[in-house]
């Protein structure tokens, strides 16, 4: 039997709470879809034997001005600093093996809009970089993303974050991860303005 898994975390920041889901699309080939809630395009998914890449726990944190804060379980005000945080736990091989790239983030003001605004693109680089930086890896499998509390509609009280988590092969111990073009390149554009 094989199982196809393909992860993405999907996670909503409310001005006033946060929560996390992890979503896994498996299926067997000779039973049919056991579960969907995310359509992939084929070459996501890859074939893997399930005794020997057992799935992977990943956790996603959001914490009060610092990654050591506190968790934001409270009331949480525009313009207030948090730190999203992710992580991967994947056995012990797992950081001699993999890396992980959190990216294809977007913003809306609810889990079913229509329009969906893109924030990360496919290599986790940030599509407004003067105002939201690039993810931040701590180590293979973590990753965080200081920002500032915001919205995207005055009468809405939450704003809804979806972003994926993929595990990369590294390649002779080395993570291939992408790099993003530095922060700073962007701000010397609009400095000579």
């Amino acid at each position: 039997m094989l199982l196809r898994i393909s992860l993405f975390l999907l996670f909503a920041i409310f001005l006033n709470q946060a929560t996390a889901r992890v979503v896994r699309r498996q299926a067997d080939p000779d039973e049919g879809e056991l579960h969907s809630d995310h359509v992939f395009r084929a070459e996501e998914i890859i074939d893997l034997p399930v005794g020997r890449f057992p799935d992977p726990e990943c956790q996603y944190t959001v914490r009060h001005r610092a990654p050591d804060g506190p968790p934001a379980h409270g009331d949480v005000r525009i313009g207030d600093p948090l730190w999203h945080e992710w992580s991967c736990s994947y056995g012990p091989l797992a950081s001699s093996m993999y890396c992980m790239i959190v990216n294809n983030c977007t913003v809306a003001e609810n889990r079913r809009a229509s329009y969906k605004v893109p924030i990360l693109d496919e290599f986790g680089c940030s599509l407004f970089p003067t105002i939201l930086p690039h993810v931040q890896y701590t180590n293979d499998l973590a990753a965080n993303l200081p920002v500032h509390a915001f919205s995207l509609d005055i009468d809405k009280a939450a704003v809804f974050f979806e972003c994926n988590i993929k595990l990369l092969l590294k390649l002779n111990g080395v993570c291939r991860r992408p790099s993003c073009v530095p922060i700073e390149k962007f701000r010397e554009g609009v400095g000579a303005l």
